[in-house]
């Protein structure tokens, strides 16, 4: 390969896809016959959030091993009806069940 696995965002545009062709333990290997150690899989987290609302919240909790949901776009908009104090409530509560 000759280019790295992070891009800045403006270099994302150009990004040639990995086509991965199988793995074991921390190591993958690659279509064009490299052998990869996914040094990345030692410390991974997933973060969601932005798209998260009242609405979608339940599919998202379905979702193992998320770090972090971030929600604060939906609060605030939700605030406007019915006052941040509710809003977050309400998202409290729909999130309670969450283990990650």
């Amino acid at each position: 390969m000759d280019y790295p696995f992070f891009f800045t965002w403006s270099a994302q545009n150009a990004v040639k896809p990995v086509e991965l062709t199988g793995g074991e333990g921390a190591w993958f290997t690659t279509a064009d016959g490299g052998r990869w150690l996914d040094l990345g899989s030692l410390s991974y987290q997933v973060n969601a959030g932005h798209g998260i609302n009242y609405v979608n919240i339940a599919e998202v909790r379905t979702l193992p091993h998320l770090h972090e949901l971030n929600i604060g776009h939906s609060i605030i908009s939700r605030a406007i009806t019915i006052g941040l104090p509710a809003a977050v409530k309400e998202m409290l509560s729909q999130m309670e069940s969450y283990r990650g």
